[in-house]
């Protein structure tokens, strides 16, 4: 789906560039990340992994925010709305880091709410 399309179904909102608030989630995300950094080897993968995620979600958050976007709070699949959106926004050249993104939100929901209770080294190091 496109930005116009989230925007005509009320899934975003345009807010203007929010340069500030991009700030304060970039931040953050790059101490998540930072202490990702930190646990790797001490902490287990099902630990790290939804970590991981939520820095490069983060990130997606703060692009939407420098374009002048956020995703409508309370609804039904505004990781992968956000994720889709920041995509469109980024260009091309990093679709493939965004479709990465995507397969590990799918894997983190396994992790959380469905029965998947182990993630493998390789899957850690491609996160």
């Amino acid at each position: 789906m496109t930005l116009e399309n989230y925007l005509k179904n009320n899934k975003i909102e345009s807010i203007g560039p929010s340069p500030e608030s991009a700030k304060v989630k970039l931040t953050k995300a790059f101490k998540i990340f930072r202490n990702v950094q930190n646990i790797i080897g001490v902490a287990d993968n099902e630990v790290i992994y939804p970590l991981t995620h939520d820095a490069g979600r983060i990130v997606c958050e703060t692009i939407l925010f420098m374009a002048g976007y956020r995703v409508k709070k309370n609804i039904e699949s505004s990781h992968y709305i956000m994720i889709d959106c920041a995509k469109e926004l980024a260009g091309e050249n990093l679709n493939l880091e965004f479709i990465r993104l995507q397969k590990m939100r799918k894997k983190r929901n396994q992790l959380e709410y469905g029965n998947l209770d182990s993630i493998s080294k390789s899957e850690l190091e491609q996160a």
